[in-house]
């Protein structure tokens, strides 16, 4: 069998209200696509993770320094 394809073999996307014969090539393209989007949206959000741990940080040492010299 190799690489040959059955005609038996169907895939279907689903779009608005009905599902569409779709080829695996389109889908598995569409997947990659995805696939990437997801990667940077978590890389994007490590960073703003970064940045907002960071920025606690420095407010809780500036809240302190006040207190400190408050007090």
């Amino acid at each position: 069998m190799g690489n040959q394809r059955s005609w038996l073999t169907f895939v279907f996307s689903f779009l608005s209200p009905r599902f569409v014969n779709t080829s695996t090539s389109d889908v598995k393209a569409e997947q990659a696509k995805d696939s990437q989007a997801v990667v940077k949206e978590i890389e994007n959000l490590k960073k703003k993770e970064n940045y907002l741990e960071q920025t606690l940080k420095n407010s809780q040492e500036h809240m302190d320094a006040i207190f400190k010299r408050g007090g």
